[in-house]
Order: C-alpha cells, then structure tokens, then sequence
C-alpha cells in the first residue's frame, strides 16, 4: 500500500515518542512502514525537510488543532476544562522527545519555543475573560503550563491521575466551574 505524506510524519512521531530523536532516520522511517528509501524521497527532498515537515506536523496537532477544538466550548472556564481533559487523553512521550530534541537541535529548539509561547498566550487570553487583570492571567496561565510541562519531565513521569489532581487544585484554587 502506498504511504502519504502523513503517514510518514505520523510514523516519524512514533520514532520520535518511544526512541527519541537520534532513532529518527530514514532507515528507521523506511524499516517503521516497510517501504523503501524511494518512497520516502517521493514526498521529501532530504532529511532536512522531513525534519521541518515533522516539526510542523507536531505543531500543528499538538497546540494549534487542540486551541480549534477548545475554541468550540463555551465560554473560558469550559474552554480550561476542556483543554485539560484533552491533554489527560495523550501521552506525554512525543512532548518529553520534542524537548529533549529541542537541547540539541536549533530548529526543534525554534519552534518548542514558539508552541510554548502559543499555548501560554492562548491559555492567557482564557484567563483574562476570567480575572481582572492582564499581569494575573499570565500569571495564571504560566503556573498551567508549568504544571502540565513539569509533570511530564518529574522521574517517573506523572501519572494521568496524578496530573488530573494538579489540574483540579488549579481550577478549584482560581473557583473555575464549567
């Protein structure tokens, strides 16, 4: 069976989620989907491109189409409750490869920068509708994000549970009802 664009990149994530970027190669891509190293030139000039590809690929699953699902709830406190169930329903494996990719590579560096900078401004914009103030919903937003990112780099990593708790305290700390 032919492979898309897509199934290489997908492919690539799971390379990436359960071995870590250094697995990443075209052997390892070409062996994960059992095609040959044509196939993968047929949708990509180089590695270099496959890279970017991937990068953008993991951008745009991981932050900008999970912020179009949440947009679709109702109001900022159902959007926060929302956004949490989704993060508890992945795993953090491609996440904890993605920055650990980022210490060593400048191009996973630049956009792990600017998919941390998207989340904590869309999860600002979602506090402000609910505190007074500009300086307390970055605040707010800052203390989510660092929970979500510190959960999944404590050894062990923490447990869906466990991160379900942390998400509570700060909804019920802040009085956020859906």
């Amino acid at each position: 069976m032919r492979k898309t664009k897509h199934d290489w990149l997908q492919a690539g994530m799971e390379i990436l989620a359960t071995s870590g970027a250094p697995a990443l190669t075209i052997d390892s891509l070409t062996s994960a989907l059992g095609v040959t190293k044509g196939s993968f030139y047929h949708h990509f000039k180089g590695f270099a491109e496959y890279k970017t590809a991937l990068l953008e690929f993991y951008e745009a699953s991981s932050t900008l189409q999970v912020i179009e699902l949440t947009e679709q709830q109702a109001s900022a406190a159902a959007k926060l409750h929302f956004l949490f169930d989704l993060i508890l329903q992945g795993t953090p494996d491609p996440e904890i490869a993605l920055r650990a990719w980022a210490q060593q590579d400048p191009e996973a560096r630049a956009v792990q920068s600017r998919i941390d900078a998207q989340r904590i401004e869309y999860v600002r914009s979602l506090c402000l509708e609910l505190t007074t103030t500009p300086a307390h919903a970055l605040l707010m937003a800052r203390m989510a994000y660092a929970i979500l990112v510190g959960s999944a780099q404590i050894q062990p990593p923490f447990t869906n549970e466990s991160l379900r708790q942390l998400f509570d305290e700060f909804l019920a700390l802040y009085a956020i009802k859906p």
